[in-house]
């Protein structure tokens, strides 16, 4: 099993749904009962080791599998019994992380994306590699190199060009990455095309506008919220568009 590289992990991140996962028998290192994602919490956990916990909504309509749903297709005592056994491991699982870690819930997969960025990142600050030992331990640690790489593993989730060789070559419609929607399932707030803002940068008489969120041909690091990118207000290309925001009308 992987309880050592649960346990030698900065830290651990475990989402749970509706599956209880594997459950090793005591001749593969397990009791039969507790599934592999359990005993890796565990490992952690005994190690000292932060655990990120995110639960499904329990209230949010699941259109994937389910352990109960097994029971539709048992046709032996056995079969059902390993179905009964699995719901319920989930829930004495579900109800470990409860009670014992600071836990978030998530619906969509880009409310779960966000709520994994925010809960993770006061402690990504802080453990940042050098942080501690450095004289300078006060001071703003730059997460860019993590964050790019972070980004640049899951080109999915954005229009972008990981190592400068573009995912498509072009603009996309809005929704072709749905893993990369906000918690309100905005789209596309990081790369397909720069943004223009309204705020002006430079020199008054050169009339540069900001540019914010990276594009298609960018690669991840151009996506993070603290770059600033510019052009002249008159340019019109093929990789600057705008967000259109619609206010409802007042009563």
């Amino acid at each position: 099993m992987c309880r050592e590289k649960a346990a030698s992990a900065d830290a651990l991140v475990v989402i749970v749904a509706h599956r209880y996962g594997w459950v090793p028998s005591e001749k593969e290192g397990g009791d039969g009962k507790m599934s592999v994602t359990w005993y890796e919490v565990e490992a952690a956990h005994g190690a000292g080791k932060p655990v990120f916990a995110f639960l499904v909504d329990p209230e949010y309509p699941w259109s994937g599998d389910r352990e109960e749903l097994g029971l539709s297709e048992a046709k032996t005592d056995k079969q059902v019994q390993k179905v009964v056994a699995a719901v319920r491991g989930l829930t004495d699982f579900k109800d470990y992380l409860d009670s014992t870690f600071t836990r978030d819930t998530f619906t969509t997969p880009g409310d779960l994306a966000a709520n994994v960025a925010t809960g993770l990142f006061p402690w990504l600050v802080s453990h940042a590699p050098g942080r501690m030992d450095s004289e300078d331990a006060g001071a703003p640690v730059d997460l860019a190199p993590y964050l790019q790489d972070l980004v640049d593993r899951t080109d999915h989730i954005a229009n972008l060009a990981p190592e400068y060789e573009p995912n498509v070559g072009s603009p996309t419609p809005v929704g072709v990455y749905p893993l990369g929607a906000g918690p309100f399932e905005h789209c596309d707030q990081a790369g397909n095309v720069w943004e223009w803002c309204a705020d002006p940068i430079g020199d008054p008489k050169e009339d540069f506008r900001v540019l914010r969120g990276g594009c298609w041909d960018y690669s991840a690091v151009y996506l993070r919220a603290a770059i600033r990118h510019r052009s002249r207000a008159s340019y019109r290309l093929v990789d600057i568009g705008f967000r259109v925001l619609a206010a409802p009308a007042s009563t």
